[in-house]
């Protein structure tokens, strides 16, 4: 297959237009006004600060997707269950997917955040009891992450495990409130 690694301003608008209107969704239209005016942006910009810019929400969908905490927790599993306990990593395959399609689709259907969206829709009580939901499976994946690594780098340190769960989830709570991860 020959290269294709550019697209005019209106074939892009096309594109995203396309996505951003699909699957029932109410998006206004990208206009190639929109993205000439993003191109010249980031050809104005520093170089590096755009790669990084660019790369930044790839790297963290991918440690979303597949993260520490899986790569060791099914490692260990295949250590201790043998194909066994398979079917619980194609399970969580397929949930990945499915929710990380789903996330990609409301982000973009609306300029609106997934709780406000279900807080219009069907009111604050069910936002809030979402809300916590979505609080508490995250918390527990971060837990996962944790542990993930901590299992990691204490078998390939000899340390205790939970010194690096603790470790890392110090680092991870301090980086949440010194508010590095916040728009500018």
């Amino acid at each position: 297959m020959p290269a294709f690694n550019f697209l005019s301003n209106e074939e892009a608008a096309a594109v995203l237009t396309y996505i951003r209107q699909n699957w029932g969704n109410k998006a206004s239209a990208i206009t190639p006004s929109q993205i000439k005016k993003t191109v010249d942006q980031m050809a104005n910009s520093n170089k590096l600060i755009s790669l990084l810019k660019g790369l930044g929400p790839g790297i963290i969908t991918a440690a979303l997707v597949f993260g520490p905490s899986k790569m060791t927790i099914t490692s260990r599993l295949g250590a201790d269950f043998g194909y066994s306990m398979l079917w619980i990593v194609v399970v969580a395959i397929f949930f990945m997917l499915a929710f990380t399609n789903m996330g990609a689709r409301i982000g973009l259907s609306s300029n609106e955040s997934l709780l406000m969206q279900i807080r219009l829709k069907w009111g604050k009580g069910a936002a809030v009891a979402i809300g916590l939901g979505v609080f508490l499976v995250t918390t527990s994946f971060q837990a996962g992450n944790s542990i993930g690594v901590g299992i990691a780098i204490a078998e390939a340190s000899g340390t205790p495990v939970w010194l690096w769960v603790v470790l890392f989830n110090i680092v991870g709570i301090a980086l949440l409130f010194l508010g590095v991860f916040t728009k500018c």
